[in-house]
């Protein structure tokens, strides 16, 4: 996606999303349902989201990008939603076990 939208996006943007989105989920039923919630929170709640450096949180890496960015990022995990939502991705995750 970063190449074909020519998006600067830093690691660090996705790396704490992967982390907030993750913090109170409690049950690690499925690689496919951990995925599964990693996307939800994409779509559901990245654009809006206040991603602070665990080092210093007064450094909003969120910041970094811009509004289209954030929605484009949001729109990709809304389209993967229906990838895993249809079992396919599931299944392949099956494989890897």
């Amino acid at each position: 996606m970063r190449n074909c939208q020519k998006l600067e996006l830093p690691s660090i943007n996705l790396e704490l999303s992967v982390l907030y989105a993750l913090k109170d989920y409690k049950y690690w039923n499925s690689l496919c349902d951990v995925f599964h919630s990693v996307l939800q929170y994409f779509y559901e709640k990245f654009e809006g989201a206040r991603l602070e450096d665990l080092g210093n949180p007064s450094n909003i890496v969120s910041d970094n990008m811009t509004n289209y960015e954030k929605s484009l990022v949001a729109e990709c995990a809304e389209r993967c939603l229906g990838f895993v939502e249809t079992d396919r991705l599931n299944s392949c995750f099956q494989d890897l076990w």
